[in-house]
């Protein structure tokens, strides 16, 4: 079914339409595979797999009968048998950890065990049992968010394998109950892993993986103190696409249960026997039910984010036994039926596929105007409703058959909305201003547009220029020298840049409240003039040396990382002129520069405005970079330049930031050098002597474990480098030094530190190149603190 755009521009007198009978929905179409199957199987559990196809376990129902397999998404199946014990019973399977692309599943056989499956080497299979439990049932595995694989142990406990072949399991002494039955698990939105138990107290776990040391207790249960239903018999569970946790309960009542990351429980009766769930294609969740409710006949459901139910049973009977399910990677729901070889007839077991029919919606905006048309659809994830707009004037959007979409309009600012135009059962409805709603079934076409019409008036903006450069607008429109003009919708925000010729620097913006170098971002709200000044470079003898303190910061992506910089002018009678500082390397971050006082720090002057530098004296800036997203530790150059002077020199630990950006807290560990003459040297008193400096920190970030270390970075000296923590009142070691030592920090401590320098050879001086660096490393070996000093040997 399709709804056709129609770019006819709607009368303002209104259209006037005839209401035609909706089309009914198309039911989902579920298709069964059955060749390719070995005797005696029983498939269990499923997965899309990251080669395209979809992977199953099949615990088989002989001593030999165990395999994994797979079906392509055209239903042609392979197995590959499982010859490693007797009896074995592989259940859960799922894909790895992100960068892993094989598939992992737990076997909860005579011998249990975790298995792999190696898709990057010919599909091998392996197992390793040691580290298990007594008596271990593991039923269920998934890729945790610490890169490991994590499972549910039905013996009592939750697991983790590490690697290829360690594993650990957590059980009572970790906050799980006596009694304990884990059976499914998900990792949630939150970044925890959640569990279902159908032990002694049946519950929903959690155990904590995110801002957690896995230590005595990180498990937590929540029960029918939390909404769970009495009598409940928790099974799978799946993380949902509205960011809750969502389960199948086989007790009394059977039910879907819901629940949030804060523990909140709720549950949906459900007139059947739930096995499975996961997140369809269409944002709704996706449940096997072994009883169908009253027909008593296997079936699909579907439950929405708000916990409308509806059983699909096509094709299904009572002798079809569906278990677990899974989104393929052609968009459809395929699932394990492991059958029925008592039933008369028989029904064998087969690997199913599900197509949920699915319509498109195609939208249009016309008129001179600018708006956006939206659909609030209920229980459809974030990103997956309408939203056509902003530039993008032809929408089409797929949706499961049935569903009704109401379309609002929104005219944007200086725009109105004139109203729909629309022909056709499905849009019949559709006239005036009102939201327009359209039921999505069946394969009538339609006509939709919404219509917007442009109120604005336009304004003048005019650059002027002195000096050689060009001065370019985003929107579009300016892209001149001397003097230019371009016409911008009121209320439009312009953004000016300025790129000054070979030969020129970019001295700074006047006029409509812009300063300093950056680009000029004004709203016009009436006819403005702006003017950029270009001046000519003057090079001269001047010598610029520069530094940046401190050498590193670690931040979270949207806070801002501030440093100190000074920038020297070395010249005897010249001043340093149109001096700024940049950012030399590429981050996604934006950065500003303001003149500071020498001896309080305190800010002076305007952000990003160029300054002059007497002959002979030092400026200090506060620089600020604010990221936008993810930065890997990242050594970050910066350009200490004037108009009339070739910039300082860039040297890794004397004028460059070691910068970092997370999405979580993590340790930022300030660190400052001392020297016994307070000139960051450290001396050698011979060719075999031996000397010594202290580093200060504080740790304006997360609570974390930090090692500390030294090392010469890239140069070739003769030394020894050793380093211990120090008691801050005394300066004496609180252990021997060595080679590093490993410490927990709190946020805002302030640990202090011994670093010493063994001499065995001649050590020139060359502070560029010859220096002791000191960096703080988490446990994930990024470096979160670092400082240096120069070495020589006196």
């Amino acid at each position: 079914m399709k709804i056709l755009a129609s770019a006819r521009a709607i009368s303002l007198l209104g259209l006037v339409l005839c209401a035609l009978p909706a089309a009914a929905a198309t039911p989902p179409v579920i298709t069964e595979f059955t060749t390719g199957l070995g005797a005696g199987s029983d498939p269990t559990g499923i997965v899309s797999g990251p080669d395209g196809n979809i992977w199953f376990t099949d615990g088989g129902t002989c001593s030999i009968c165990a395999a994994v397999g797979w079906s392509t998404t055209a239903g042609v199946i392979t197995e590959i048998p499982l010859t490693f014990h007797n009896y074995s019973f592989p259940d859960g399977i799922a894909r790895g950890p992100t960068g892993d692309p094989n598939l992992w599943f737990a076997d909860w056989g005579v011998t249990p065990a975790i298995g792999h499956i190696a898709l990057t080497n010919s599909n091998a299979l392996s197992e390793v049992s040691t580290g298990l439990i007594a008596n271990a049932r593991p039923e269920s595995i998934v890729a945790g968010s610490d890169g490991n694989m994590w499972f549910a142990d039905a013996g009592g406990a939750i697991g983790k394998f590490t690697g290829t072949s360690t594993i650990t399991e957590y059980a009572q002494a970790n906050g799980l109950p006596t009694g304990s039955e884990p059976t499914g698990i998900a990792t949630g939105s939150d970044g925890n892993l959640w569990f279902t138990d159908q032990g002694a107290t049946p519950a929903i776990g959690k155990a904590a993986l995110v801002g957690h040391v896995i230590a005595s207790h990180f498990i937590t249960v929540f029960g029918t103190a939390n909404g769970l239903n009495a009598g409940s018999a928790p099974l799978k569970i799946t993380a949902g696409p509205d960011g809750n946790l969502w389960f199948t309960d086989q007790g009394s009542p059977t039910a879907i249960g819901r629940i949030s990351t804060s523990g909140v429980i709720t549950e949906f009766t459900v007139a059947g026997l739930p096995v499975d769930i996961t997140t369809g294609p269409d944002g709704n969740l996706w449940f096997t039910d072994e009883r169908g409710g009253t027909a008593n006949a296997a079936a699909i459901g579907r439950i929405t984010p708000t916990g409308t139910i509806t059983l699909f049973s096509p094709g299904l009977t009572s002798g079809n036994t569906v278990r677990s399910i899974t989104t393929g990677p052609d968009g459809n729901l395929w699932f394990t039926d492991q059958g029925c070889g008592s039933c008369t007839p028989s029904v064998p077991p087969a690997i199913g596929r599900m197509t949920i029919p699915t319509d498109v919606l195609n939208i249009s905006l016309a008129g001179n105007g600018t708006g956006e048309v939206t659909s609030p659809l209920t229980g459809v994830p974030a990103g997956s409703g309408v939203a056509c707009g902003n530039g993008n004037t032809a929408c089409s959007v797929s949706f499961t058959d049935g569903t009704s979409i109401t379309l609002t309009a929104t005219a944007a600012a200086g725009s109105t909305f004139l109203g729909w135009e629309g022909l056709g059962a499905e849009a019949g409805g559709c006239a005036g201003t009102a939201p327009c709603t359209v039921p999505l079934a069946g394969n009538v076409d339609s006509l939709v547009t919404a219509t917007f019409a442009s109120t604005v008036t336009s304004l003048s903006l005019s650059v002027t220029s002195t000096g050689s450069g060009t001065v370019t607008s985003s929107p579009s429109g300016i892209a001149c020298g001397a003097t230019c003009m371009a016409n911008f919708n009121s209320g439009t925000v312009v953004t000016l840049t300025a790129t000054p010729a070979a030969g020129f620097t970019f001295a700074g913006w006047s006029g409509a409240g812009c300063v300093g170098v950056e680009a000029c971002v004004l709203t016009l709200n009436a006819a403005t003039t702006v003017s950029a000044s270009f001046v000519a470079d003057s090079k001269s003898d001047i010598t610029l040396v520069s530094a940046v303190l401190p050498s590193s910061r670690s931040v979270q992506v949207g806070a801002t990382a501030t440093v100190f910089g000074t920038m020297i002018n070395a010249s005897t009678d010249t001043a340093g002129t149109t001096c700024t500082v940049q950012p030399e390397t590429g981050i996604p971050a934006s950065f500003s520069f303001q003149t500071a006082s020498a001896t309080t720090n305190a800010l002076t002057g305007t952000p990003n405005t160029p300054v002059t530098i007497a002959p002979g004296a030092a400026q200090s800036f506060i620089l600020a970079l604010t990221p936008s997203a993810l930065i890997a530790p990242t050594e970050v150059s910066f350009s200490f330049a004037c108009a009339n002077a070739t910039q300082a020199t860039s040297n890794i630990g004397l004028n460059t930031l070691l910068l970092s950006a997370s999405t979580t807290p993590t340790p930022d560990v300030v660190a400052l050098s001392a020297t016994a003459t307070n000139d960051g040297i450290v001396d050698i008193p011979s060719p075999t002597g031996a000397g010594a400096f202290v580093v200060a920190t504080i740790n304006l970030g997360a609570a974390s474990q930090i090692t500390a270390s030294a090392n010469i970075g890239t140069a070739n000296l003769p030394v020894a480098i050793s380093i211990c923590e120090t008691v801050p009142a005394t300066g004496t070691c609180m252990a021997p030094p060595a080679a590093s030592v490993t410490t927990n920090i709190a946020t805002n401590a302030t640990p202090t530190f011994a670093i010493f320098v063994q001499g065995s050879g001649t050590v020139p001086f060359q502070p560029a190149a010859n220096r002791v660096f000191v960096q703080f490393e988490d446990p994930t070996n990024a470096i979160r603190g670092l400082t240096s000093v120069a070495v020589r040997t006196q």
